[in-house]
């Protein structure tokens, strides 16, 4: 649906820009 996918890019968003703040070594860790 599109709220579905509406909702995974936000999310996708948010977590890109954690990542920018916890590091690359915490990004890694999350792509597991």
């Amino acid at each position: 649906e599109a709220a579905t996918a509406a909702a995974r890019e936000a999310v996708t968003t948010a977590w890109r820009t954690a990542a920018r703040h916890l590091g690359e070594p915490a990004a890694a860790l999350a792509a597991r």
